[in-house]
C-alpha cells in the first residue's frame, strides 16, 4: 500500500482525483463526471468526431442546444472529454484533423496523463482550413478511459481524431 501526503481533485473541474505519494510519484484517475454522448463508449480504433464529446462537464463553453460539426475557437487551457475504449495495450498511431489560422499546439490526455506532449499545428491557408496532424508511437493502456483534447494555444478548431494500431 502506498502512503500519500496529498490527495485532491484537479482544480480545472475535470473530475480527476490526484494522489501524491512519498517517493512513488503521482497517480491520477478520473472519477467520471461525464457520460458518453449517445450512451456508447467509442473505440479508439477508427474516427471520433470532435463534436461527439461526452455529455456533462467540459472544459469549454458548450453551445446551447447544438453540437455543430466541430469544436471551434478553443482557447488556451480549454478541453473536451471523450469516454473511449482502448482494445489492447500497445502503441497507436494518431491522426487529428485540426485548424488554426496562426499555428498552435494541443495535446491528448488519457485518464489525466499527457500521452503526446505538445503537438504543433502548422499555419494553414486560413483559420478553417483543416490539416491532418499525425502522431506516431503513442503508448496506450487497455480498457475504458477518458481521453481529452486539450488546447495549449488560442484559436484552435478540432474536427476529428483517428487512431489505429501501429504496424
Amino acid at each position: 500500500m502506498l502512503g500519500g501526503p496529498a490527495i485532491t481533485f484537479n482544480s480545472d473541474k475535470s473530475g480527476q482525483l490526484i494522489l501524491a505519494t512519498d517517493g512513488a510519484g503521482f497517480f491520477v484517475t478520473d472519477v467520471g463526471d461525464s457520460t458518453p454522448h449517445g450512451g456508447n463508449v467509442r473505440s479508439v480504433i477508427g474516427t471520433i468526431a470532435g463534436a461527439d464529446y461526452d455529455d456533462g462537464s467540459q472544459g469549454f463553453d458548450v453551445p446551447a442546444g447544438a453540437r455543430g460539426d466541430a469544436l471551434r475557437g478553443l482557447k488556451t487551457g480549454q478541453w473536451a472529454k471523450y469516454t473511449v475504449n482502448v482494445p489492447a495495450t500497445g502503441y497507436y498511431d494518431i491522426s487529428a484533423s485540426v485548424a488554426s489560422g496562426s499555428g498552435g499546439r494541443f495535446h491528448l490526455e488519457f485518464n489525466g496523463v499527457n500521452v503526446t506532449g505538445p503537438v504543433e499545428i502548422k499555419v494553414a491557408a486560413g483559420p478553417k482550413a483543416w490539416a491532418e496532424v499525425r502522431i506516431s508511437h503513442v503508448r496506450l493502456i487497455a480498457g475504458d478511459q477518458y481521453m481529452k483534447f486539450f488546447a495549449e494555444t488560442n484559436g484552435l478548431d478540432f474536427s476529428s481524431i483517428g487512431m489505429g494500431n501501429e504496424n
